[in-house]
């Protein structure tokens, strides 16, 4: 019997098995995902779902990532959609990132859902699954009101760290194929068909996300450029609150961990030494509402009203769409460093990542402005709290800490230096420290 079309039946079917499962394994301390594919796949089989041959029909991308994560892999959702142009391509972000996948081009299918685990949750249930509750039950709902009924021939499951909440929810979908990632304890290992590899040294969080890709078709990707998406409404506005300035350049606050964070009366003394130096230079602040008083802390300092802040004013499209209008981006390493190489700006970034505690993994190597000529100015020693640990973040504290050793002259330096890199088309991320 051919299952092409959507049957309730096979679909209750599907649902019945899981919860089945669920029943028998909720208090388990040693839940097993092996256990719950040898349970699902026959199941999967007789209602028809191992029948698509793994072609590219139905499409399911699931990024559990942040903003900054989404844009990292904007280029990979480009990809798909060029390699299967006639599929039926669903994309699941976090909320946070629906404002911008709204305008995605690529996809034809949006759903946003707040279903990740947090940090402190997701660690508390390593190294076995003994709380799976949390996402299992959400996970199941979403599958059977709105997964199950498009038969999905392939799913990209996009992770972080080991959490196996996005390689699960792929598996609830039905898909047949699904394309992921796993480190350390592998706890999702059984439910993926296309292992990705893990490479982390030097490697680039828009790599990663092409890896995925590259991992299915078995073949490197030549277009790796990033993309943000805007609509006319987001371009008109704009153009109304911009100044006709034919030298504007963006300084973006904020960032998710506060050691990210330069000093605003730092941001403050180093535009006006731009300012003095060029009379046609105009500067507008980007940053999220919790940035608001960092931009009034920079506006009160600043010494003239070539500055516009629309720090807490702009969703993440409409400050895509101020970005367009720059030519270069000034700021920390947040969404909106990213949205700038979206844009294709070069970059200047003050990092919280002391120079003498670089690894062969580390956060700069895996969010510096990607394909974009740029700097990034790092405090050249760890203040004396840091020195002791050695972390993927570099700098451990809670506030602008190591950071705070970078200078405005270090980075008005570090700004002459990019001028000359960008007039020769050099891309290649430079970093240097602050003395």
């Amino acid at each position: 019997m051919m299952h092409n079309a959507i049957d309730d039946q096979d679909i209750h079917r599907v649902i019945d098995g899981f919860i089945d499962f669920f029943r028998q394994n909720v208090n388990n301390p040693n839940f097993e995902f092996a256990e719950l594919k040898k349970l699902m796949e026959p199941i999967f089989r007789k209602t028809g779902y191992r029948s698509t041959q793994g072609g590219g029909g139905n499409i399911l991308i699931l990024h559990e990532g942040a903003v900054g994560d989404f844009i990292a892999a904007s280029a990979a959702i480009r990809e798909i959609r060029r390699i299967y142009p006639s599929a039926h391509i669903t994309l699941i972000v976090r909320s946070e990132s629906k404002n911008l996948a709204e305008c995605c081009p690529y996809i034809d299918e949006l759903i946003a859902e707040d279903f990740r685990l947090d940090n402190k949750t997701f660690q508390s249930l390593l190294p076995t699954m003994t709380n799976i509750a949390q996402v299992y039950k959400s996970h199941l709902i979403l599958a059977s009101e709105k997964l199950l009924r498009r038969r999905y021939n392939l799913a990209f499951a996009y992770t972080y760290a080991d959490n196996p909440s996005m390689p699960l929810l792929a598996y609830m979908s039905g898909a047949e194929i699904i394309v992921s990632r796993f480190q350390g304890f592998g706890l999702y290992f059984p439910l993926i068909t296309e292992v990705v590899p893990q490479k982390s040294f030097g490697y680039h969080a828009a790599d990663a996300a092409l890896g995925y890709v590259e991992q299915l078709i078995k073949a490197p990707l030549v277009n790796r450029e990033l993309e943000a998406w805007v609509d006319q409404a987001d371009l008109e506005f704009a153009q109304s609150i911009l100044p006709s300035a034919t030298k504007l350049y963006a300084i973006g606050l904020g960032g998710a961990a506060v050691r990210k964070h330069y000093p605003p009366k730092f941001y403050a003394e180093f535009i006006n030494m731009l300012l003095r130096e060029d009379s046609e230079l105009h500067f507008v602040i980007i940053g999220g509402k919790t940035d608001i008083e960092d931009a009034a802390i920079v506006m009160a300092n600043v010494e003239s009203d070539r500055v516009l802040d629309l720090a807490g004013k702009t969703t993440f499209r409409q400050t895509t769409a101020v970005l367009s209008f720059c030519s270069m981006y000034i700021g920390n390493d947040s969404s909106a460093m990213h949205l700038a190489v979206a844009n294709a700006l070069p970059c200047l970034n003050p990092n919280c990542f002391p120079l003498d505690r670089m690894q062969p993994e580390n956060i700069v190597d895996r969010w510096y402005p990607y394909g974009v000529p740029s700097m990034i100015v790092c405090p050249s020693y760890a203040l004396e709290e840091c020195r002791q640990f050695m972390r993927f973040t570099g700098c451990i504290a809670k506030i602008p800490h190591c950071i705070t050793q970078i200078t405005p002259q270090n980075l008005f330096d570090a700004y002459k230096i990019l001028l000359e890199r960008i007039a020769e088309n050099n891309s290649e991320p430079l970093i240097i420290g602050s003395i």
